[in-house]
């Protein structure tokens, strides 16, 4: 049987998700900040050729779903090389504040149900 936490060993994520960026904060018990990190979507992920996290073209503006995925996964694994202990996080946050929405393709429900922590979806 595992044994518990002290207040101090376990933590709590904080996740931002806004139309430029995504970032995390990491607190334990005790309140205190542990870790933070963010992705910027224009300059850390320029492959999706965004500006200001959006694509546009004519009156139409976009943000590829793939981009948020794969933003997500390089923020969880910043906070992995700062040294955050996924096994001691007690709960995780989510915040987005965004003017627009996001559309998942058919099938996206069965693909999101057999995922696993050692894939990467990006």
């Amino acid at each position: 049987m595992e044994e518990e936490k002290t207040e101090e060993e376990k933590c709590y994520i904080g996740l931002d998700f806004s139309t430029q960026q995504i970032k995390a904060v990491v607190i334990n018990g005790c309140l205190d900040v542990v870790a933070e990190t963010h992705v910027l979507f224009d300059s850390m992920l320029p492959e999706y050729r965004t500006y200001g996290g959006v694509q546009t073209s004519g009156n139409k503006v976009t943000a590829p779903t793939i981009m948020w995925v794969k933003a997500l996964d390089m923020l969880l694994d910043k906070l992995r090389v700062a040294g955050v202990e996924f096994a001691n996080v007690a709960a995780i946050s989510g915040a987005g504040q965004q003017h627009g929405s996001v559309f998942w393709r058919k099938g996206a429900e069965d693909i999101l149900a057999g995922a696993t922590a050692r894939e990467v979806y990006a």
